[in-house]
């Protein structure tokens, strides 16, 4: 439909024609279309302005007030690929689990230049005995389920959005 009054518009200007009552009505839907656009638009950066303040307002929070440098923070990933982004977030699920996995046979969290000669024997034998467990854990979750789930999580948040925000417009 935007096509058509576009090509309308162009062929009364191009044509050098007087605009007459169709060509009225097809500026305003282009009109109408952009103005939908704006809205569609709106709406989606509604989402990510909710979650940019909540994020600098928690930033601020942790850095007594330091603005300049959590605003640095938070543009840092906007500047990133976003497969780089969900790479990232595949590789610190499987960073988590490794962690857990660790603390829970035993293993010491402390820096290797801080460890005792009793705790790295320790880390050792642990290590030894449980290698199949710590290597899987390093690849416990399957990068593409991530990402899937990933997608399904954003999709469910913004459809949730999408219908509470179409609601209180009819009510």
């Amino acid at each position: 439909m935007i096509y058509n009054n576009i090509d309308r518009i162009k062929y009364t200007l191009t044509k050098g024609n007087k605009a007459n009552i169709k060509d009225f009505e097809a500026l305003n839907g282009i009109i109408d279309y952009a103005n939908k656009e704006k809205e569609r638009l709106l709406t989606n950066n509604h989402l990510f302005a909710k979650l940019y303040i909540s994020l600098f307002t928690r930033g601020i929070e942790k850095s007594n007030g330091n603005y300049q440098k959590i605003a640095d923070e938070l543009r840092e990933p906007l500047k990133m690929p976003l497969e780089t982004i969900y790479d990232n977030f595949h590789q610190q699920m499987n960073s988590t689990e490794f962690e857990n996995i660790i603390n829970i046979l035993g293993m010491t969290d402390k820096h290797p230049a801080l460890r005792t000669e009793e705790e790295n024997e320790n880390d050792k034998k642990i290590i030894n005995e449980n290698i199949g467990e710590l290597t899987k854990a390093l690849s416990h979750y399957n990068k593409e389920d991530v990402f899937n789930r990933l997608n399904n999580v954003m999709n469910n948040l913004i459809e949730d959005y999408d219908t509470r925000q179409k609601n209180s417009k009819e009510n």
